[in-house]
């Protein structure tokens, strides 16, 4: 499976910078199916360049958010029945990382059928001193380069990161998390994370302003935004906890924990705890709360008993 043979989509929101750095890769990397799938962008610099854009462009009346490729229902014939790669448009491949990339994850799900989707690992490090949050970013992601499956790859979730997909691969499945990472020199960067904090341009607080990816809390540096998320956030899990179908859940969960013991039964037992964000000004603290809650409320909507329930 060559580069050329397969569909990329490229999730866009506001952003421009980023995207034609990762679209000159992939071009150089002889990708000829790349589809842009925008989620209703308004940045007037972006919306130039996508109406004049040589590749296939699918502007979208609504914001999706970050699974917009399954949720949007516009690809499910491919999705069902080819292999594909999703990614970010905020993400480059290191300098020296080959280009033959469909060919050698498509050899690793090969290898490793009970995986469904293989992507970069995310690089963390050469992060600069000038991006505030590199200790943060570090810390969060350093638990996706200890699980080694073997020589040059790492068992670890992968959420939109450049990957190759399996057909027939949801969001809404366990499966889904089954993801293999890939080391040096099959690595990439995420951009924003090799910014100056303190030399914001137009586009960044644009961006920030128009933010509505609740996953890309690392690049937020505005403290009333990040208050404005984390309440949004709780209305989503005070909703889930008052439920019907949560309360019921506890009782399944209690229950087989009290027979068999397991971490899997315990770990899925209470409430996150709310902290207020009323006399909190340490921007990093609010980042890694609401990334907690952000993956509290992905574990919870994507376990197998609330999805059977909804």
């Amino acid at each position: 499976m060559e580069n050329k043979d397969i569909n990329v989509f490229i999730i866009s929101f506001n952003r421009l910078k980023y995207l034609t750095q990762l679209i000159d890769w992939l071009e150089r990397a002889g990708f000829e199916k790349i589809h842009i799938v925008d989620n209703n962008s308004t940045y007037p610099p972006l919306l130039d360049y996508l109406r004049n854009s040589q590749h296939t462009v699918h502007r979208l009346e609504k914001n999706f958010g970050h699974l917009v490729v399954w949720e949007c229902g516009k690809f499910k014939d491919i999705i069902d029945s080819q292999y594909y790669i999703v990614t970010d448009f905020d993400i480059l491949p290191v300098e020296a990382c080959p280009l033959d990339v469909t060919e050698y994850f498509k050899s690793i799900l090969d290898k490793y059928p009970k995986f469904t989707k293989v992507g970069f690992a995310l690089k963390i490090d050469d992060i600069p001193n000038e991006y505030n949050y590199k200790e943060n970013v570090i810390k969060w992601e350093s638990q996706f380069w200890k699980n080694k499956l073997a020589d040059g790859l790492f068992e670890a979730s992968i959420d939109t990161t450049l990957a190759l997909y399996r057909p027939g691969i949801y969001p809404t499945q366990k499966k889904w998390w089954r993801s293999i990472r890939t080391d040096f020199p099959y690595v990439t960067r995420h951009l924003p994370w090799y910014e100056n904090s303190s030399a914001v341009d137009e586009e960044d607080i644009y961006y920030q302003k128009n933010i509505k990816n609740k996953s890309s809390f690392w690049g937020v540096t505005d403290i009333e935004l990040l208050k404005k998320y984390n309440e949004e956030i709780w209305q989503e899990l005070d909703a889930i906890y008052a439920s019907r179908k949560w309360k019921f859940l506890q009782i399944i969960y209690k229950t087989l924990n009290f027979i068999f013991h397991k971490d899997q039964f315990r770990r899925k037992i209470g409430k996150q705890q709310k902290i207020s964000m009323a006399n909190i000004t340490d921007i990093k603290v609010i980042q890694k709360y609401n990334k907690e809650l952000t993956r509290e409320l992905g574990t919870i909507q994507a376990s197998a008993g609330w999805r059977v329930l909804k």
